[in-house]
């Protein structure tokens, strides 16, 4: 019986022995790719700074050309509706040298008779 015992614990002990060492090396492999991970995260962290850093300048420069467009609209708009001031204006003008001539013509016309 003490043999058996013995035999038992050895093998318990053997037992142990493979499961720490499979433990250590799972803990190890876990470590590896916690490493592998972080230098990827930090890839990654780095790949989106640059990236942010060369889209600063073109959403700046993006921003400025809508703003350009923004007051080249509103100057077209102005300049429209001046225009069409200027045209009523005009037409309001030719109107009254069209009556003008027109009365001119009739008196003339008068006094010709």
């Amino acid at each position: 019986a003490a043999a058996t015992i013995a035999a038992l614990e050895r093998k318990l002990q053997e037992q142990n022995q493979v499961f720490w060492e499979a433990a250590l090396r799972k803990d190890q492999a876990l470590a590896n790719l916690r490493g592998e991970c972080a230098a990827y995260a930090e890839e990654l962290r780095a790949a989106a700074r640059a990236a942010a850093e060369e889209r600063g300048p073109e959403e700046a420069r993006q921003r400025e050309v809508q703003a350009q467009l923004a007051r080249a609209k509103e100057e077209v708009r102005t300049n429209r509706t001046e225009a069409s001031v200027r045209i009523r204006q005009h037409a309001a003008d030719m109107e009254t040298l069209s009556n003008g001539i027109c009365f001119v013509q009739s008196k003339l016309g008068e006094a010709e008779e």
